[in-house]
């Protein structure tokens, strides 16, 4: 296989998030199907555009944002919320030059980055958060996943969802199936409104929905 550096390969994988208007994992492109057939991952295009060799001048342009991105993650110290410590030991080591690399591995880098979603400015962001709709309606929603974790506690076995509209408004659910989205995308889904409540974490009005019937994902903006 072809050799890259791994500066052009998180820059290539930047060109193409801008192209794609979002970032697509390996495992959600293989468990995605939308209108116009499966999702394409960002690790695959990548490589597709480092092989191709004729788009070095864009790829240069990117190579300042990926830079910062592979001092952040060598640098962290602390392994983020729910990865596989194996996994992120082989990540930080592929970025870091100590080991092969491995595109899908490298690649996977801007979507640790798009994670880093701080704590002031989610709150900012739905500081004005209200309720949606009426109770016991159906309704589709989009949104952007702030949160997702498999609970074994309360809900043993189930998924929890949160999320906020293009308004600001925080939506919650609980799901068994666990849908092929990542935090940081945006998705739609439907689902009937269960509650109006106020939120014990954030202090502010969130909307519980159940009966979710998950429609697309739209990736990362």
């Amino acid at each position: 296989m072809e050799s890259f550096s791994v500066l052009k390969v998180v820059s290539s994988a930047l060109l193409v998030v801008n192209e794609q208007r979002g970032y697509v994992s390996v495992k959600t492109a293989q468990q995605s199907q939308t209108l116009v057939g499966p999702l394409t991952s960002t690790a695959k295009l990548a490589h597709r555009v480092l092989v191709g060799g004729d788009r070095e001048d864009e790829i240069v342009a990117y190579e300042e944002q990926a830079q910062k991105i592979i001092d952040w993650i060598v640098g962290l110290n602390s392994i983020p919320k729910n990865v596989d410590p194996n996994f992120w030991q082989k990540l930080q080591s592929q970025l870091a030059g100590k080991s092969a690399i491995q595109i899908a591995v490298v690649t996977s880098s801007l979507q640790f980055y798009n994670q880093k979603f701080t704590s002031d400015k989610f709150k900012e962001i739905i500081k004005g958060s209200s309720y949606i709709g009426d109770l016991d309606s159906r309704e589709n929603c989009f949104v952007k996943l702030v949160y997702k974790d498999h609970k074994m506690d309360i809900y043993p076995g189930y998924y929890i969802y949160k999320g906020i509209t293009r308004e600001g408004d925080l939506v919650l659910f609980y799901d068994k199936n666990d849908h092929p989205i990542t935090i940081g995308d945006c998705f739609l889904f439907k689902g009937t409104i269960k509650t109006h409540e106020i939120c014990k974490f954030d202090n502010v009005p969130i909307t519980k929905f159940n009966r979710i019937n998950f429609l697309e994902n739209h990736g990362q903006p």
